[in-house]
This record gives structure tokens, sequence and C-alpha cells, in this order.
């Protein structure tokens, strides 16, 4: 059986994902989104972690973190996940009441740089395949937002050129394939990236190539 990393590998790019307890939420109105947010920010200053993307969702979070040092992942989410924890079960009034999260968070390495793009494009388009938006910047609560960076949330550089026609990319309808690809990785905690290379190619060249039909 192969190993399933949970993020503990200084230098590796993971999406990790968190969930809700079923039939939950995580964030029921504008407040618990910007709460959460500055939850990120203070985490991000404790532990040192490299933060690319990410999205919260009703009932889940997603981010694209590498962890500079041994365990740095496991200490960030640990944090985060109990503090914000506390935070739901005190401000709702169900201190004792059980977990808020669904299990320990899924964190899965991805391993070729074209899928970087495809796994932060994966990130940001969250809450428009939630039908929540109609763009992805319309929602704030996203590293596609500038709200994160109000709230003081710090993204780092990434390590892999972003398109040069990022917006075009990132609003482009992924294939069933492609989600259905990265979601079945992140579930088992295993790395993406591995196949469909030529496929990834494919996906980042054309909305590159449209963009440059439309100016000529």
């Amino acid at each position: 059986m192969r190993q399933r990393p949970f993020g503990d590998i200084a230098g590796t790019t993971f999406h990790v994902v968190n969930r809700a307890i079923e039939g939950q939420l995580l964030f029921r109105d504008f407040g618990a989104y910007l709460a959460y947010t500055r939850l990120m920010a203070r985490a991000l200053d404790r532990v040192p972690i490299d933060m690319f993307a990410f999205c919260l969702m009703p009932n889940h979070v997603h981010f694209l973190l590498r962890p500079t040092g041994e365990r740095d992942l496991v200490a960030f989410m640990q944090w985060l996940t109990s503090r914000h924890a506390m935070g739901v079960r005190r401000w709702s009034g169900t201190i004792g009441r059980g977990a808020v999260y669904q299990s320990r968070y899924w964190a899965s390495p991805v391993q070729k740089e074209l899928y970087f793009c495809r796994v932060a494009r994966y990130i940001e388009r969250n809450p428009v395949r939630a039908s929540l938006v109609d763009r992805t910047h319309e929602w704030l609560w996203s590293s596609a937002s500038p709200v994160g960076a109000v709230q003081g949330i710090k993204r780092a550089e990434w390590p892999v050129p972003r398109p040069s026609h990022w917006r075009s990319f990132v609003e482009g309808v992924e294939s069933q394939s492609d989600l259905d690809y990265i979601r079945l990785q992140t579930l088992n905690r295993l790395p993406i990236g591995e196949a469909k290379e030529v496929d990834a190619i494919s996906a980042i060249a054309e909305p590159i190539r449209d963009a440059a039909t439309d100016r000529k």
C-alpha cells in the first residue's frame, strides 16, 4: 500500500482540505469568514509556511501551502483548526458539544509545475462551481480577492511563473476529468501530478491562445 502523506515534508507544496462535520457549517455569515481570515493571518505569523492560494467555503477550506521546515504544516493546521474550533463553539454557545471538523485534514503533494497552476485554479474556482458567484474575484474569501491581503494574509511568491493570461485561465471551466482527478488524489492523500501532463499543457495553453486571438 502506498504511503499517504499528511504534509510534513519541508519544501513540498500541498493541496490541503479541511471539512466541517457532516451537516454543519464552518462559516454562517460575514463575521465568521472575517474572523477566520484573521486567524489565518495569525497562524502565518506563528508558523514559517508559504501560502500560495486559499478558498473558504461554507463547510470546508482549501489551501495551497508549502512548509519551510519539517512538521510546519502540521503545526500550522493544528493551531489554526484548534483555535477556530474553539471560537466556533464559543460564538455559537455550543461549548462541549463535540468536534467541529470532520477529521484530520487531507494533504496531497503537488508534484509537477503544471499541476501547481491547475490546483490553484481548482481552489479559486470553488465558489464558482458551487454557484455562489459568477466570477472568482467576486468571492471575498479566497486568494482571488484582495480581502485576504487587507486582513494580513501574506501570500508567498509562486514557485513557478504565473501564466501571463492567468485571469483567462482561472475563469475557464475545467474538464470533468481534471476535477475528478484532483478530487480523487486529494481525498486519498496521493500526489497530484503523476500523469496527464499532456492534458495539463493543453489546459493552460488553450485560454492563452484564445486571449491572443481575441486581441487580433
